[in-house]
């Protein structure tokens, strides 16, 4: 049976590498092996794709048009207007027009 499991462990200030390593693997009976990536979502992570896309741009120049294909469906009437509540979405102030945004679109993915 093959059987993997991960960790994330960030080690305090004087905390030495190889006593982590010594309590894990005591605990886990499986070897031990370092990952110097950047976890997905972390400030590394994205900094590494924002030096990427730097680099992007600096090679081919800068983009004349930038299309992100997203809507700001919470505040889009158009799009309300084909949901359940429109008129009372209408009628609503901002912090409850986005309630009845959300619902919808949690209610209605399609």
């Amino acid at each position: 049976m093959c059987r993997q499991a991960g960790f994330f462990v960030r080690p305090q200030p004087g905390q030495a590498k190889e006593a982590l390593h010594g309590a894990f693997q005591a605990r886990t009976q499986e070897p031990i092996t370092d990952f110097f990536g950047s976890v997905h979502g972390t400030r590394p992570y994205w900094f590494g794709h924002r030096r990427e896309l730097q680099a992007m741009v600096q090679l081919l120049g800068a983009a004349h048009i930038f299309v992100t294909h997203s809507a700001a469906d919470l505040h889009w009437d158009d799009l309300m207007r084909h949901l359940p509540r429109y008129q009372e979405w209408l009628k609503s102030i901002t912090y409850k027009q986005i309630r009845i945004a959300m619902e919808n679109l949690r209610d209605n993915p399609h």
